[in-house]
C-alpha cells in the first residue's frame, strides 16, 4: 500500500508549502523518529483491521478488473475441501462459495487476478451435492417420478431438479424427506423433446454446419428422421471430413417403430445419412451428406432394462475417449466441409474459435441455430454435467415402458426466459457464441455445443453436449477460419 506523508520534498529543500528548513539546520534524527512512528502506527492500524474482520471475502474492488475465471480454475476449486459452487453473475463476477468455516486461502491464491468474489456461507459442499444427485440420477427414479433432469445448481448450492409441473410439489416433499431440507430445488418443466421434424434447409458440397440432414427410415417406420448438423470437423490423421450431429439422430429413437428389439440393431448404420435419389428428384437436391458407418457415436445399447439406449458408461471406449460421459453426439462423414455455420437460411457465418473446455455456470451470450428455428440468442448456462431423461410419447411419470426411456449424462443445460426456443428438427444443431476473427473481423462464431433436446415450462431449457467432447470422441477438430 502506498503511504502519503504530510509534506513533500523537492530540490529546494521544501517539505510543504508552509514549512521551510535550512539544510544546515535539519534535525535528521527527529525526522527519522517521526517516520518510524508513522510507519508503526500505520502497521498497527492495519493489524487491528485484519484481526477485527477475518478475510472470508475478497474485495470486489481488488478483483473487478481481473481476467474471467476459466473452467480449469473451477475444476481446481472443486477439489478443495468445503467448496460449494461457483458461477458467473450478471456483472461478470465469478461468485465462489464455500461451506461456513472452510478455509479460503487456497481459493484466494487460485483466483488472484480474476474477476471473482469469495464467500464462506454454505451448508453443503459441491462434492456432497454431486453424491446426492447421483442417488436420484437413475432411469427408474427419474421416469417413475416425472423428472426431466438432475444437476447441481451452484448458484443456490442445491441439487437442481426439473420436474413435470404436476409433480413439483410431490417431488419437493419426497426429496426433502430423502435428503433433508435445503438440499434440493425443484422447478417445473417438460420432459425434453428430441429430433424428427420437417425439412426447411439443405446444403451442397462443400457442406457447412447448421444444415438440414435427413436419415433413411427405421425398419417398420413410415417416417424419416429430420435433424440438423452443428459444426464441420476434420480428422487430420486421415484427412476425413465430418458433420457433427446428435447421437440420437443416427439411432432409432423416434417414429412409430415396430417391435421392441430395434435398439440392439441400430437401423441407420448402413444407410445413407441424407436424401435418397427419390428425394433428390422431388426436392431438386442431389448431394448426399454421407454415412456414419464405422464411426462412433455416444450412445450404447443396454441390456437392463431391456431394449434401452444409454449414454456409454465408464467401461466403454466412448467414455474413455471423451474423458467422461460423452453426452449425445455422432459424426457423419462427408466428402468435403467448410469452417462455416448456417445462422440463417441465406447466411453462413465463419467459425473462428472453439470452446474446448466446459463452460462455467452462469456463462451467457449463447445462441442456438437449428434448421427449424434458425438462430436465437440470450441463453445462459444453468448447470453443467446434467443427467437428462427422454421419454417417447411422454411416457415419463405415467404408464411406463422401458423401451421408451432414454437416459443421457454429461449434458449442459442452458436457459432463457422467453421465446423463441428450439423445436423438433433442431436436434444436432449448433450452440455457439458470437466471436471475432484473428484480425478483428466481426460476424463470426465460437463453437460451443451440439443441441440434444429442449424442455419448456420454466422458460426455455436447452440441453446440449459440449463440442470439446465431440473432438475427443472422434479424434478430430472443429474446422475454423484462419
Amino acid at each position: 500500500m502506498a503511504m502519503n506523508f504530510p509534506g513533500r520534498s523537492d530540490t529546494d529543500g521544501n517539505l510543504g508549502d508552509n514549512m521551510f528548513v535550512d539544510e544546515d539546520q535539519l534535525h535528521w534524527p527527529v525526522v527519522l523518529s517521526a517516520l518510524v512512528v508513522a510507519v508503526l502506527l500505520t502497521f498497527l492500524g492495519l493489524a487491528s483491521m485484519n484481526s477485527a474482520e477475518p478475510p472470508l471475502v475478497i474485495s470486489l474492488d481488488e478483483q473487478a478488473q481481473g481476467q474471467p475465471v476459466s473452467s480449469t480454475i473451477e475444476t481446481q476449486l472443486r477439489e478443495l475441501n468445503g467448496f460449494s459452487g461457483g458461477w458467473i453473475d450478471a456483472d461478470g463476477i465469478f461468485q465462489a462459495h464455500f461451506v461456513t468455516g472452510a478455509s479460503t486461502t487456497r481459493a484466494e491464491h487460485l483466483l488472484r487476478g480474476t474477476r471473482s468474489h469469495i464467500v464462506a456461507d454454505r451448508d453443503h459442499s459441491y462434492l456432497e451435492l454431486v453424491k446426492a444427485s447421483a442417488r436420484i440420477s437413475t432411469a427408474r427414479y427419474m421416469a417413475e417420478h416425472g423428472i426431466a433432469s438432475v444437476g447441481v445448481n451452484e448458484e443456490k448450492g442445491t441439487v437442481q431438479v426439473i420436474s413435470l409441473p404436476t409433480k413439483v410439489s410431490t417431488n419437493q416433499k419426497n426429496l426433502e424427506s430423502l435428503f433433508g431440507n435445503a438440499w434440493v430445488s425443484v422447478d417445473g418443466g417438460s420432459i425434453p423433446v428430441s429430433a424428427s421434424g420437417a425439412d426447411s434447409h439443405r446444403d451442397r458440397s462443400p457442406i457447412a454446419g447448421g444444415t438440414s440432414i435427413q436419415l433413411a427410415p427405421a425398419v417398420g417406420s413410415p417416417t424419416r428422421k429430420q435433424c440438423t448438423s452443428s459444426f464441420s470437423m476434420r480428422q487430420s490423421a486421415t484427412n476425413r471430413y465430418f458433420q457433427v450431429t446428435a447421437g440420437h439422430c443416427t439411432e432409432g429413437w423416434e417414429g412409430r417403430l415396430v417391435g421392441s428389439s430395434w435398439s440392439s440393431l441400430p437401423p441407420f448404420q448402413s444407410n445413407p445419412v441424407a436424401y435418397d435419389s427419390t428425394d433428390a428428384a422431388h426436392l431438386n437436391f442431389n448431394y448426399y451428406v454421407g454415412t456414419n458407418a464405422g464411426y462412433l457415436d455416444s450412445l450404447c445399447a443396454s441390456s437392463y432394462p431391456a431394449h434401452r439406449l444409454w449414454t456409454c458408461g465408464p467401461s466403454s471406449t466412448e467414455y474413455r475417449l471423451a474423458g467422461g460421459y460423452p453426452g449425445d453426439v455422432a459424426a457423419l462423414r462427408v466428402t468435403k466441409a467448410e469452417p462455416e455455420l448456417w445462422t440463417t437460411h441465406t447466411r453462413r457465418s465463419p467459425v473462428y474459435s472453439v470452446q474446448r473446455t466446459p463452460l462455467v455456470a452462469g456463462s451467457g451470450n449463447l445462441c442456438a441455430a437449428g434448421e427449424r428455428t434458425l438462430t436465437y440468442c440470450g441463453l445462459r448456462v444453468a448447470e453443467t454435467n446434467v443427467t437428462v431423461m427422454y421419454c417417447d410419447n411422454n411416457s415419463c411419470g405415467g404408464s411406463l415402458s422401458w423401451n421408451q426411456v432414454h437416459l443421457l449424462k454429461g449434458m449442459t443445460r442452458a436457459t432463457k426466459s422467453s421465446t423463441p426456443c428450439s423445436r423438433t428438427g433442431d436436434s444436432g444443431g449448433a450452440v455457439y457464441s458470437p466471436a471475432k476473427g484473428p484480425h478483428g473481423e466481426s460476424g463470426g462464431v465460437r463453437a460451443v455445443g451440439i443441441i440434444s433436446g429442449v424442455g419448456t415450462g420454466s422458460g426455455c431449457n436447452i440441453y446440449f453436449t459440449p463440442i470439446g467432447v465431440a473432438e475427443k470422441l472422434f479424434k478430430a477438430t472443429v474446422m475454423v477460419h484462419p
